[in-house]
This record gives structure tokens, C-alpha cells and sequence, in this order.
């Protein structure tokens, strides 16, 4: 197969032919989470790869495993240990008819044998971790360092900017600053000299909580204050201060860790992480990832024959997209799904804030030199630790090189661009 402009190519009729049969299997559905354009459905091409199941069924089996409590070949019963065997062999020895069937009866069985209960201490929690390992961070995450890294190389290094100076939602005091950074240093100080950091939770502010499945769940929009250091050995984040809510009052104090008990400050820092996990799952995780690509996808294959050099380059990525975006709206993203349990919203909320994050996406904005200059966290010379932004750039320039050397052999000038039809109407 031979890459060719639409506008090269001798067989333009065929060309033309293959994209209206296209067009009839992907069209646009604007009604599973609206306003947002997703596939109305999936056809099989679109469908992952054996091996990508394969993948699924071996960490979906692992889940089991580590629900059963041991390893695999030490059950409890007899009939457990016959059921792993059989899914095993399923797995090792996988086809195109089975695995999917296999999938969900993995999954079956992990919700038959989840004992019911909500945890009661940290210690619970360590104990859900058998087959699978215990994550280190599991005995380090209540320190304040920890805490701060969060912000710059944990799940969600996103909300973290920089600002030259506090507004009324928040007014930390010189005071407040300099019991936590040091009596030589204050906000006006760190503020021009670019060492000022600010997460900020603002979407969540009026949330309506959930109470799926068991018990009433609760989710704040909080703030949450960072600073460098002037000078020292380290040069990364350290919190400076929380607080719980976006409005200020007596209810709503603000917490720093020397003028707060221990317990004051860790729940003021659970606060803060629970607001960030949420964000992160159904914003830059769900909307920001999943579905603001979906359009993409469609478009590709309905605009871009199989021979478009953008096409060729593209698909590839695309491997997947389709089929686990229609299965979260059908079932995670689903009311009483696993999103509508995992997070503490409703599970309408969750989706609004879904589609309001792709709805207020400038795709230009998006890339990553450009987003990280406009949250002000593009300056190793001003917030030196920011491990996603340094090992995120490197990605970024090398892909962005290929690429545009790449595109560069198919289109010399703006011209060729302009007389792409197919892309044009893309």
C-alpha cells in the first residue's frame, strides 16, 4: 500500500468508493453523553486485537487471583481451584470466540467472591493487597514530602500552577507562610520570584455527593498551597497550606501543618488527594483522554482513505479506542456502574464533568509546551522537581520531530495541504 495524497492519486474513484463505505459504518452519536460526539457504534474493525485481550484477561485474572487470597493453586476450595484452572487454560490458549466470554466471567467471579464492608482502617486496606504487591507508597503517603510530590509526579501532575499572588478565596497570612517556609521568606517573595504553586479544585465546588453503593460519600472543592524553597539542598514543593472549600469563614479554616494537630492536617491532605483522584478519573482521565480522542477516530475513518499518509500514521494509535469508550458508557460510566462506585459524585455529576471538561478543551491549548506555559509550570529555573513535565517533554519533542518529518515528505507546501480534499473536509 502506497501513501498518496488524494489529490496524486490516478485512482481517485476508488478512493472515493472505499470512503463512502466507510462513512456508512462509522457515523456520530450525540446522545450517549451529550453533547459529546461518540461512535453510534463499534464495528469490528474497530475491535482490539487478540493479544490486547489476551492482556486484559491476564490482569483481570490477576485481580481475581489477589481477591481469593493466595496464590494460584492454593485456594480454599475445590471448586475454586477447578473454576482458575479452567479460566487459566481459557487464558494461555485464547481465540478470537472465547476471550471476551472469558473477560466477563473473570469478572464474574471477582464480584461473586468481593466480601461486603467498607474497610475500617489503614490496615484493611494493606490486606486487600495479596497476589498483587503492596505498593510502596502504601507506607509513605501521609508524609508532607509525599503529599507535595503528588502534585508533580503522582497519577494527576495537571491542576499544579503557578501564581504571583493569593486572591480572596484564600488568604493565607505572611504569618501563616513563614511558620511553614521559614521567618526569611513571605508570600510576596516567592510570589515574583516564580516559587508560588497552587492546586485548585474549583469544578467541585457545589458537588452533589453520592451514595453508591452502601453509604453516603463526600467530595470538596479545596485549595491547596505550595511553595520552593528560596535555597537548600532540596528545591521541590513543600504545602504551605489547605483549605477545605473555595469560600473562606470560621467553618472553613485554613490548615497548615504547624498550626494544625497531626490529625487536623492529614485529614486536610485526604481532602485534597480524594478531590485530585476524582479529577483526575473523570477529567483528565475520562474526558480529557478517552473521550475528546474519540472524534478523531471517527473522523479518520470516515474522511481518510486506508492509503492517506495522516491516516496510516494515525490508526495504529487509535487500536482499542472505540470498543473501551462504548463499553465505559455502557457500563462503566452507567448508573450503579464501576465509575458511579469508585468516585464520590453522582454518577450525573461525574458525566457533566466529563463532558464540560472536552467542551472547554482548546485543542491548541492542549499541547504540551503550551499547556504547561499557560499553568506557568514550564520554568525548571522556577519549580525545578516536576518530573512529568521533564520526562513528558522528552516524549513530546521526539514524537513531534518523527512526525513532522514524517508529514513533511507528503506535504512540501502549504499548497499540498490546502489541496488535501479529504482533509479538508475532515
Amino acid at each position: 500500500m502506497t501513501p498518496l495524497l488524494p489529490q496524486n492519486d490516478p485512482g481517485i474513484e476508488d478512493r472515493k468508493n472505499e470512503l463512502a463505505r466507510e462513512q456508512a459504518k462509522y457515523s456520530y452519536n450525540y446522545s450517549y453523553l451529550p453533547p459529546l460526539a461518540m461512535a453510534a457504534e463499534v464495528p469490528f474493525d474497530d475491535y482490539p486485537t487478540l493479544d490486547w485481550f489476551q492482556l486484559v484477561a491476564r490482569r483481570a485474572f490477576d485481580v481475581l487471583i489477589n481477591t481469593l487470597e493466595g496464590d494460584f493453586g492454593k485456594q480454599e476450595t475445590h471448586q475454586d481451584h477447578g473454576r482458575l484452572l479452567e479460566l487459566k487454560e481459557l487464558i494461555d490458549h485464547p481465540n478470537a470466540a472465547s476471550i471476551e466470554k472469558t473477560i466477563r466471567a473473570i469478572i464474574s467471579s471477582f464480584e461473586a467472591h468481593v466480601t461486603s464492608g467498607a474497610p475500617s482502617s489503614l490496615e484493611d486496606y494493606n490486606k486487600l493487597f495479596r497476589f498483587i504487591a503492596l505498593p510502596p507508597i502504601s507506607q509513605t503517603f501521609q508524609e508532607d514530602a509525599v503529599f507535595a510530590g503528588m502534585r508533580v509526579a503522582g497519577p494527576n501532575p495537571l491542576v499544579i500552577e503557578r501564581l504571583s499572588k493569593l486572591d480572596d478565596r484564600f488568604p493565607v497570612t505572611d504569618a501563616q507562610y513563614q511558620e511553614v517556609m521559614g521567618s526569611q521568606d513571605s508570600l510576596a517573595a516567592a510570589g515574583q520570584e516564580g516559587r508560588l504553586y497552587l492546586a485548585d479544585y474549583a469544578a467541585f465546588d457545589g458537588v452533589l455527593n453520592g451514595s453508591f453503593p452502601s453509604a453516603q460519600k463526600y467530595l470538596a472543592a479545596p485549595l491547596a498551597l505550595f511553595a520552593v524553597p528560596q535555597s537548600g539542598p532540596w528545591r521541590g514543593l513543600a504545602p504551605v497550606a489547605i483549605q477545605c472549600a473555595q469560600r473562606p469563614g470560621p467553618h472553613n479554616p485554613i490548615i497548615t501543618p504547624s498550626n494544625s494537630d497531626v490529625y487536623n492536617w492529614l485529614m486536610a491532605k485526604s481532602i485534597v488527594q480524594t478531590a485530585d483522584g476524582n479529577f483526575h478519573e473523570a477529567v483528565s482521565h475520562l474526558g480529557r483522554t478517552h473521550l475528546v480522542t474519540e472524534p478523531f477516530v471517527i473522523a479518520t475513518e470516515r474522511q481518510l482513505a486506508s492509503t492517506h499518509p495522516v491516516g496510516i500514521l494515525l490508526r495504529p494509535h487509535f487500536e482499542g479506542t472505540l470498543f473501551i469508550n462504548n463499553a465505559a458508557q455502557e457500563f462503566l460510566i452507567a448508573s450503579q456502574g464501576g465509575v458511579d462506585a469508585l468516585l464520590a459524585a453522582t454518577i450525573d455529576a461525574d458525566r457533566v464533568y466529563a463532558a464540560k471538561s472536552v467542551q472547554g478543551y482548546v485543542f491548541n491549548d492542549a499541547m504540551l509546551p503550551t499547556a504547561l506555559k499557560l499553568r506557568g509550570v514550564d520554568d525548571p529555573t522556577q519549580l525545578p522537581v516536576y518530573p512529568y513535565r521533564d520526562d513528558a517533554l522528552l516524549i513530546w519533542n521526539a514524537i513531534h520531530k518523527w512526525a513532522s518529518d514524517y508529514l513533511a515528505i507528503y506535504y512540501r507546501t502549504d499548497a499540498d495541504v490546502q489541496a488535501d480534499f479529504e482533509l479538508q473536509t475532515g
